[in-house]
């Protein structure tokens, strides 16, 4: 099927995204949180803050930054299931996909537009703490590493997008909030709890702990980790596991649509 199927779908789904009423005041809340983190943060630990540091992991500035956004990948999957499935829930998919037979377009449409909306919100969250930082006043924005600092928001947006992106496809399989919420908490949050005390003396855990989606995350988002000499083959694994959870979970999600009787 032509590209410009994807067009009607993908700006419908624009459209519902623009008329989500909760929407402006998840923004909203985001970057209040943010910023006062931030601020927060500042005038806990000013000694910290003036010491001219990249925004690494265990920093005063690398929390006063990324502690906003770092919340952001949870609320991105629960955001991208939630617009799955509550169209369930409600039937507006039979009448959707009565309308599209072709149903990959749908669910293309809805993983772009909450992709796109993760990376934002992460962005934004960040541009906050900024904003705090600049109104307490603190010493380390004459000293931030604008570069890594730079580069580390833009992973933390695609990892957020990469979580928008898995939302929707544990959408689409389960198709019911309340099953859709408990995937994402066994997930993303059990899991990593139940495997990490074993993978130390459990070797295929360990490999299995790297493939999780929150400890790919946490691997792109952490400048200390992305950049030690030993991080090469972490790095990849933490990419490959955010396409294997983001890309791979959204095809096996269109098949097992395409096969089911709505």
């Amino acid at each position: 099927m032509s590209m410009p199927t994807l067009g009607g779908p993908l700006a419908a789904e624009v459209r519902k995204a623009r008329s989500l009423s909760a929407l402006p005041w998840i923004l909203g809340a985001c970057l209040l949180v943010s910023l006062g983190l931030a601020a927060l943060t500042v005038q806990a630990d000013p000694v910290g803050m003036s010491q001219p540091v990249d925004p690494g992991a265990g920093t005063p500035v690398a929390l006063a930054l990324f502690a906003g956004s770092s919340v952001v990948p949870y609320l991105a999957v629960v955001m991208g299931s939630g617009s799955v499935t509550s169209e369930f829930s409600s039937g507006i998919s039979r009448v959707l996909y009565a309308a599209i037979p072709m149903r990959w377009p749908i669910v293309l449409s809805k993983a772009v537009v909450q992709a796109a909306q993760a990376a934002l919100l992460s962005l934004a969250t960040v541009a906050a703490a900024l904003v705090g930082m600049r109104l307490s006043r603190s010493s380390a924005l004459g000293a931030l590493d604008t570069t890594s600092a730079a580069s580390t928001a833009v992973r933390m947006a695609v990892a957020a997008a990469a979580m928008a992106v898995l939302g929707v496809a544990l959408g689409t399989v389960l198709r019911r909030g309340q099953r859709a919420v408990l995937g994402i908490v066994l997930l993303m949050v059990v899991a990593p709890i139940l495997i990490a005390p074993l993978a130390g003396s459990v070797p295929p855990l360990a490999w299995v702990a790297d493939l999780l989606p929150m400890s790919a995350v946490n691997h792109l988002s952490d400048l200390e980790l992305v950049t030690a000499p030993t991080s090469g083959r972490a790095t990849w694994v933490a990419w490959s596991a955010l396409a294997m959870w983001s890309c791979g979970a959204l095809a096996v999600a269109v098949r097992i649509l395409n096969r089911a009787d709505l």
